[in-house]
């Protein structure tokens, strides 16, 4: 079957709708797949007309919101990052998570590991490949690779924390603690990044028109 037919894309979403509230109650080595098929009602061939395992599953949808958040990441907060202006990139970040709290709630619970790389691969990775040319030069560098994981290990922290407690915590708050104990280093880590003579800070997009 074709994938952009409606019949195809409306299983699509039943697999997936049904994966995620499985998984809310599971950790992921106990999700089956006649669960899920159980709660799309759908047939186990249908299933495996779509994915070939529940590890594809998994890493459609890591990949799938993974695009998505990083499509929020527009230009023109990628400049104001680059002039370590990170006021709008921190309301992007937060505004991502909380958006899609409840699907980041359910990976948070059943795979933690996988959340954490989703989140790393968006908000640290996702940034600094946005930023620079050659960004895989960071990891050459002992300094400038722990500065990252530095801040990658406080920031992803806080958001798996924050997702346990956005009761207790509102979006506000949140954008106001990050901006409290995560800018000041942030800052001084893509100075020093951009000072590095290998490492190559991207020129921005010209827009149609310009000379």
């Amino acid at each position: 079957m074709n994938k952009f037919d409606l019949r195809f894309q409306k299983t699509e979403e039943l697999i997936i709708n049904a994966f995620l509230k499985v998984a809310a109650g599971s950790s992921f080595e106990q999700i089956r797949i006649k669960d899920i098929c159980a709660v799309a009602m759908i047939s186990r061939n249908a299933f495996y007309a779509h994915y070939a395992d529940k590890y594809e599953l998994l890493e459609s949808i890591c990949e799938s919101l993974k695009e998505k958040m990083i499509l929020g990441l527009t230009p023109v907060m990628v400049q104001k990052m680059a002039n370590h202006q990170l006021n709008e990139s921190t309301d992007w970040c937060i505004d991502m998570i909380y958006e899609n709290r409840e699907i980041l709630k359910t990976l948070s619970h059943c795979v933690p590991e996988r959340l954490r790389r989703l989140l790393q691969d968006v908000f640290i990775t996702g940034t600094l490949e946005a930023l620079y040319e050659n960004p895989q030069e960071i990891l050459r560098d002992p300094l400038l690779n722990m500065g990252t994981i530095a801040i990658s290990n406080l920031l992803i922290g806080c958001v798996v924390q924050w997702l346990d407690t956005m009761d207790e915590v509102s979006r506000d708050e949140m954008v106001t603690f990050v901006k409290l104990y995560m800018h000041e280093p942030c800052i001084i880590l893509y100075r020093k990044i951009s000072a590095h003579p290998e490492i190559k800070e991207r020129k921005p997009e010209k827009k149609r028109g310009d000379q």
